[in-house]
């Protein structure tokens, strides 16, 4: 009986020097079955060098189109990124061919006419542990998938004080809300547990839940459909009790598909929910009319946003207690900033003023220089630009937040 090594030499014929990609494009054509069994068993120890290559590359091309992957064009090549597989790079020249390479092994194409039903059809042992994973765990799955479809699913809400606010800030985080937040909240990358707010962390902030995913299309101001921004993941951030109380585009960790960067610093481990999540909105959200002159606190988040310019933006977080949003289109550009532990900053920092109204009133200044001063080894060029961006504002922002017995501070 012919063996694996010899059999996929047999179907590879001449193809010997041809890249990786080729040579798995190569022995898929000829042989489907051989690239099956490669794919689920992988190569012996005993195997030659490149037969354990291309076996990698069929099991990395298996688990991609087991879960969720795409092709990423970027100025670094052209890879595969997925939900299961290991970033990996292929040859630009080749990129179309693996894309339609991809459909073929996942049984997709793309067309005006209506799909094949294939039901009734007799496949293989192999493509039916390809495609389903080994009979094994069949079993295992199969209860997991009704424990999840039986399980109430997680109803994330909006506090009313964080929806008034929507009214004064820039519309697209309105926008952004009912599109990216909601599709992210469904179909999420990661999700990862406990938001990472330093020491003093707010303790609705432990149990917090983010929510990673990767919409495929943005939106602007006036809730226009947009191209998704490149290198981004959109991320939503909930308390504790379920409440979302913030969401934005950040920037995408490059080694990571669908994850944010620096996230072992913002959250803990990813978790795996055993059921699903929805966000729950009403049916109209404040219409948004942007107001500089206004920043704005979040009880739930316990953090204040200050939008300095309307335009287009993603979060970069700076530490622990400041995030500054940057334009999507010059992202040099610093258009607005968000203060963390706002709490913890009023009980520590002597020269917050206190006025005697039944508000507390703060300058957003004197905050960026608290921060910078609990955070010394950070960049004071960003902070400086950040001042200096927020005294280009014509009316100078002040800082409203509702003022609660149980929450008083004494300094």
């Amino acid at each position: 009986m012919i063996g694996m090594t010899e059999r996929i030499q047999s179907a590879l014929g001449n193809g010997a020097g041809a890249s990786l990609w080729e040579s798995l494009m190569a022995l898929f054509q000829a042989d489907d079955e051989a690239f099956y069994l490669l794919a689920c068993d992988g190569a012996r120890s005993d195997d030659p060098a490149w037969l354990v290559e291309i076996a990698e590359l069929a099991k990395r091309v298996r688990d991609a189109v087991r879960g969720s992957y795409q092709v990423e064009r970027s100025v670094e090549g052209v890879h595969l990124v997925g939900t299961r597989v290991e970033r990996t790079f292929i040859p630009p020249k080749l990129a179309d061919d693996v894309i339609e390479f991809l459909r073929a092994v996942d049984g997709k194409g793309i067309g005006d006419a209506f799909g094949k039903d294939y039901e009734g059809i007799v496949i293989s042992e192999s493509k039916a542990r390809y495609q389903l994973g080994d009979r094994t765990t069949w079993e295992a799955d199969r209860s997991a998938l009704q424990n999840r479809l039986e399980s109430k699913p997680l109803v994330l809400r909006i506090d009313e004080h964080d929806l008034k606010n929507l009214a004064g800030r820039p519309g697209y985080v309105t926008f952004g809300l009912k599109e990216q937040a909601r599709k992210t909240v469904l179909a999420p990358t990661l999700i990862f547990q406990d938001l990472m707010r330093g020491e003093a962390n707010p303790g609705n902030m432990s149990g917090g839940m983010a929510f990673c995913g990767k919409p495929r299309r943005g939106v602007n101001n006036f809730g226009d459909i947009t191209p998704a921004p490149e290198g981004m993941v959109f991320v939503v951030y909930a308390d504790a009790d379920g409440y979302v109380f913030d969401w934005d585009w950040v920037e995408e960790n490059p080694h990571e598909s669908g994850c944010p960067i620096d996230s072992e610093n913002r959250f803990n481990k990813p978790i795996l929910m055993d059921r699903d999540a929805t966000l729950q909105l009403p049916v109209n959200l404040p219409e948004s009319v942007f107001d500089r002159s206004q920043a704005y606190y979040s009880v739930r988040g316990d953090c204040i946003f200050c939008h300095i310019e309307a335009d287009e933006s993603y979060a970069c977080r700076i530490n622990s207690d400041l995030t500054v949003f940057r334009s999507l289109t010059d992202r040099n550009k610093i258009t607005g900033f968000k203060i963390k532990n706002v709490r913890r900053i009023l009980a520590e920092d002597q020269e917050i003023i206190l006025d005697d109204d039944p508000d507390i009133k703060v300058s957003v200044q004197t905050f960026l220089l608290a921060t910078l001063r609990g955070h010394r080894d950070a960049s004071v060029r960003i902070y400086e630009v950040s001042i200096e961006a927020f005294k280009k504002a014509d009316d100078i922002p002040k800082v409203h937040l509702p003022h609660r017995r149980q929450e008083h501070v004494n300094v």
